[in-house]
């Protein structure tokens, strides 16, 4: 919350990178099977579910086309 406030990503992708590693993150220091684990899972399903809807061909700076 504190990055995206302070316009710490230049553009869409930055963004989805640092959300990626947050979700490897928790994957590869929590157990496979942990409450930590299977929400992290769950919750990058959600995320590409939200960008291919809302970021992919908006024309946001970094977003793919569509």
């Amino acid at each position: 919350r504190k990055r995206i406030g302070s316009n710490t990503y230049k553009n869409a992708a930055a963004y989805k990178d640092d959300l990626r590693l947050m979700f490897d993150n928790a994957r590869t220091y929590n157990q496979e099977g942990s409450w930590v684990y299977i929400d992290a899972e769950e919750m990058e399903k959600a995320f590409e579910g939200a960008w291919d809807r809302y970021v992919v061909g908006s024309g946001l700076p970094g977003a793919p086309d569509g």
